[in-house]
């Protein structure tokens, strides 16, 4: 995977687990996979990174990650995983939980910011952040 790649759709093999006391099941995947998301985390770094810091609309960004072309008819100008992604960033990428911005968009460019910082110095930013999603 390289984010200058074309989006595509791929599969993963996840791995489940069932606990032989309390019967929870355990779901094992590869790193860099976020639990019950769609996309990869680099993916998802990538989209904030374009919608939060580079200023691009939320359906430029949405063509430049996503493989899916069928959009919402009411609103394809929108992407909503973006800001629900900003929400969760903490979360999927292993935060500081003190993040906090005016907008939820500027939150995507503190994530942004974030996650450039963790990614091999010697790489463009877009690089850098595709590749420091994973890092933790």
């Amino acid at each position: 995977m390289r984010p200058d790649a074309a989006p595509a759709l791929g599969e993963i093999l996840a791995r489940r687990y069932r606990c032989t006391d309390c019967g929870t099941v355990l779901t094992v995947v590869p790193r860099g996979m976020a639990a019950a998301l769609r996309y990869t985390l680099a993916t998802i770094a990538m989209a904030l990174m374009l919608w939060g810091l580079r200023g691009r609309t939320p359906a430029q960004a949405r063509r430049a990650t996503s493989p899916l072309r069928c959009l919402g008819v009411c609103e394809p100008h929108r992407w909503r995983s973006l800001r629900r992604w900003t929400r969760k960033a903490e979360r999927l990428f292993d935060l500081p939980s003190s993040l906090e911005a005016p907008t939820v968009r500027d939150l995507a460019r503190r994530v942004a910011h974030l996650l450039i910082a963790r990614g091999p110095p010697d790489r463009p930013a877009l690089h850098r952040a595709f590749e420091g999603a994973g890092l933790r």
